[in-house]
């Protein structure tokens, strides 16, 4: 990617996220709780706890999930289970602790 589609990649996850900051830190507090009961996660995961309504509302802010230093991505993608995913590759994320997504 260019440094230019970096940036506005990163603008658009930072604006997404403040739209739905509610919505974003319900869904960063399953995931955390999740990771530190089985260490990996997926988006799947996360969906199946908070439900297909709160994943609407979530909307492009769910690309911020994971982000920051409790997480790391492990290299490995899983086909999605989701009907509204159509089956494709989303990453597997471990779990390194923390007190705080």
């Amino acid at each position: 990617m260019t440094q230019l589609a970096l940036k506005l990649r990163d603008e658009g996850m930072l604006r997404a996220a403040q739209n739905r900051r509610e919505s974003l830190e319900h869904a960063k507090t399953v995931a955390r709780d999740l990771g530190m009961v089985k260490r990996f996660v997926t988006s799947d995961d996360v969906a199946r706890v908070i439900g297909e309504e709160e994943c609407v509302r979530l909307g492009n802010a769910a690309g911020s999930v994971f982000k920051g230093d409790d997480w790391e991505f492990t290299g490995k993608f899983v086909a999605s289970k989701r009907e509204s995913s159509h089956g494709r590759y989303i990453r597997v994320w471990r779990y390194r602790g923390g007190s705080q997504c």
